[in-house]
């Protein structure tokens, strides 16, 4: 990923290359608080065990329309590179990671995942 971007002047360097890994599933709003409790009890403690992880974070948004309440949860985790994460993900490092613990709370869940080189 190659960043262009002309720095001003004063305007600190980034100090080193970090990847956001973002994925995302639809589920009932009620069923929120379950997810979130397994990823803090076994997504999080493991994944920070391994070399090049950063660290997470959830997004939500409700969904309008629906005929129950429903919501959209974004995960992000942030790496020190693309090769770490190929070690927490395998060589194909676009294909969701989802627990069967956590694919039980859900609707349904993107089967593949987005990275982002942070630039600013």
């Amino acid at each position: 990923m190659d960043d262009r971007r002309r720095l001003r002047c004063g305007e600190p360097r980034p100090a080193a290359v970090v990847i956001v890994r973002a994925w995302s599933a639809r589920l009932e709003s009620a069923r929120v608080p379950a997810y979130l409790e397994h990823l803090d009890r076994s997504v999080k403690p493991a994944l920070a065990t391994l070399p090049g992880f950063v660290d997470a974070m959830v997004l939500e948004r409700r969904l309008d329309g629906a005929e129950r309440p429903m919501s959209e949860v974004m995960v992000q985790t942030r790496w020190e590179s693309l090769r770490a994460i190929q070690a927490f993900a395998g060589d194909d490092i676009s294909h969701a990671a989802v627990e069967p613990a956590a694919a039980a709370l859900f609707d349904d869940y993107d089967g593949r995942v987005l990275h982002f080189q942070v630039i600013g």
